[in-house]
């Protein structure tokens, strides 16, 4: 037994291991393994661990300290990293398209071009079709270009990008669908203003119907209460400036019409008694009547024009207690005034005054000379006993007949209406 041999005190010699034979280092082949031990930190060589015992008592191999292997998958994954970089010192280079669409993004971009076309249809303007379509290029071009900016700071994210656009488009579409909500809510109050203005267009189709054939035209009563509730149940169903502008409109509606209600009263109990038709007069009590209820016209006519006079006034107060600013308030008297025309409604009523003047001088004059006075039926005229009085009577009714003809071309003045005489020609 050589003097390298292992063994381990207290074993006899026969029953030690050979000792283990490691292959030379590459520097020097000829010297042996078997008694060069492992350094340690000071330089010197540490002892060998002997190998323990197993159960049966003899002695097991000696196991092999544990390596460190690193994991090859790593670093190959870092050279393959290092490899894609730019040459420049650029951000690794990415193998997918950095455009990739979500169909999330895809269905929100859909969303916004239904809602559009949604609002198109509602709204009422000719052009409205393809302006939803340049609103909807010009979107999502926009949030495009936007969200490249995140896009492009989180180092070319595809969920940035399409979590961007989602958000943007679900912006749009809200806008879109409060763009929708406010056409809708004003469609339906064009509805309804002209379902008001419709009222009021019965109203003055009346009238001009009767103008255009020279006559002076009645309004109706019932016809001007029916514009009044037509305004004030538009003004109800309104918010806003123009509830307050049929609110105002339809007081001084309703206003008119209760005027107008004491006129017919006069006039329904003067036409009743035969109006002014010599042949209907049976008696100087009865032309005395017909007398009374001129001067309760007179009176009530005055009056009238008192009114028309304040209801610019009345009207600008109205507005003034809705709360409209200034702006809104002198836009609202403008279109009160043209549509009023107040100058030929007080003109009209100094006409009406005109009439009931002559009227009261035409009556004096028959009641008057109750007697002495006849209606001829074959000529339809008065013939009186007194010729004195016979230039003063036709004085009294060649006004009337101008107070009525005056009146008529007044109210068509107003209503711009043409005589149908005067417009055939020109058909």
């Amino acid at each position: 037994m050589s003097d390298n041999s292992f063994f381990i005190p207290g074993l006899p010699n026969s029953a030690a291991p050979t000792p283990l034979q490691t292959p030379p280092p590459s520097g020097n082949p000829s010297k042996p393994m078997g008694d060069t031990l492992p350094h340690n930190e000071q330089g010197g060589r540490t002892t060998a661990v002997a190998a323990p015992h197993n159960e049966q008592g003899g002695r097991t191999a000696a196991r092999e300290p544990d390596r460190y292997e690193p994991s090859v998958k790593p670093l190959v994954a870092t050279i393959a990293a290092a490899e894609s970089c730019d040459r420049r010192g650029a951000g690794p280079v990415s193998r997918t398209h950095p455009l990739h669409v979500h169909p999330l993004t895809t269905l929100c971009v859909a969303a916004l071009l239904a809602t559009l076309l949604v609002h198109a249809t509602i709204s009422t303007q000719p052009s409205a079709m393809t302006m939803a379509f340049a609103m909807f290029a010009g979107i999502v071009v926009g949030s495009l270009v936007i969200a490249l900016v995140p896009f492009l700071f989180m180092r070319r994210s595809n969920r940035v990008l399409n979590l961007a656009m989602c958000v943007q488009m679900c912006l749009s579409i809200a806008g879109v669908g409060l763009m929708t909500w406010q056409s809708t809510a004003s469609v339906e109050d064009q509805k309804i203003m002209s379902q008001a203005q419709a009222s009021l267009s019965n109203l003055s189709g009346n009238m001009r119907r009767q103008l255009t054939h020279g006559e002076v035209a009645v309004v109706e009563s019932a016809d001007i209460d029916r514009a009044a509730d037509a305004l004030a149940d538009a003004a109800d169903k309104l918010d806003g400036n123009d509830a307050a502008v049929l609110r105002a409109t339809a007081v001084l509606m309703s206003f008119f019409a209760e005027r107008n209600h004491a006129f017919d009263a006069l006039s329904d109990e003067l036409e009743s008694l035969g109006g002014l038709d010599p042949s209907t007069m049976k008696s100087r009590g009865d032309i005395q009547h017909r007398l009374t209820l001129i001067d309760q016209f007179l009176m009530l006519n005055r009056a009238f024009a008192n009114e028309l006079k304040a209801a610019p006034r009345q009207f600008r107060d109205s507005l003034v207690k809705e709360g409209l600013d200034h702006r809104e308030l002198a836009r609202a008297e403008n279109e009160f005034a043209a549509g009023f025309k107040l100058p030929m409604q007080l003109q009209f009523r100094r006409l009406q005054v005109q009439f009931g003047e002559s009227a009261k001088a035409y009556l004096g004059l028959l009641e008057s000379q109750w007697g002495r006075w006849s209606f001829s039926t074959d000529t339809g005229q008065v013939v009186f006993e007194n010729t004195s009085v016979i230039e003063e009577f036709n004085q009294a009714s060649d006004t009337l007949q101008g107070s009525m003809l005056a009146m008529a071309s007044i109210q068509r003045e107003a209503m711009n209406v043409n005589l149908l005489s005067d417009a055939a020609p020109n058909d």
